[in-house]
């Protein structure tokens, strides 16, 4: 018994000094995402909609804001079609910069007017002391 309670000890020594060697930092930038506009199906399925995406650089190194992505989860009125926009926008530490990303939402019902609160998922590439980074963001109730 004293065998493997000894390999036990040494193992879960290793388990902690990996986990405390681990590259896990917190996230670098806070975001926040508004529609500009509410999306107007008239007899049409489709309906622009677009999104100021705002990050503030938390931390205290510049970042290169690369992609960024936003898309809905869960609906059941209408959808936000996925949509990527490419960029190369640095952000200074404690700079705050503002992103339109311009999108489509879809509905299968013509003539409707949302009244469901919108899911949104923004998904965030940056660039930081010359590495790759990619964040997600939820947003469960944005309202128009």
């Amino acid at each position: 018994m004293r065998p493997m309670r000894a390999f036990l000890f040494a193992f879960s020594i290793l388990v902690a000094a990996a986990c405390g060697t681990a590259n896990h930092s917190p996230r670098a930038a806070d975001v926040s995402v508004r529609p500009l506009a509410t999306p107007f199906f008239g007899s049409a399925l489709e309906a622009p909609v677009d999104f100021e995406v705002a990050i503030t650089n938390r931390s205290k190194e510049p970042l290169r804001i690369r992609t960024i992505r936003v898309s809905s989860t869960g609906m059941t009125q209408y959808a936000i079609r996925s949509r990527e926009r490419l960029l190369n926008e640095p952000i200074a530490p404690g700079e705050t910069k503002e992103v339109i990303v311009p999108a489509m939402a879809l509905t299968s019902r013509s003539r409707l007017t949302a009244t469901e609160p919108l899911s949104l998922r923004v998904n965030v590439g940056y660039e930081a002391k010359g590495r790759q980074f990619r964040e997600l963001y939820q947003f469960p109730r944005i309202v128009f």
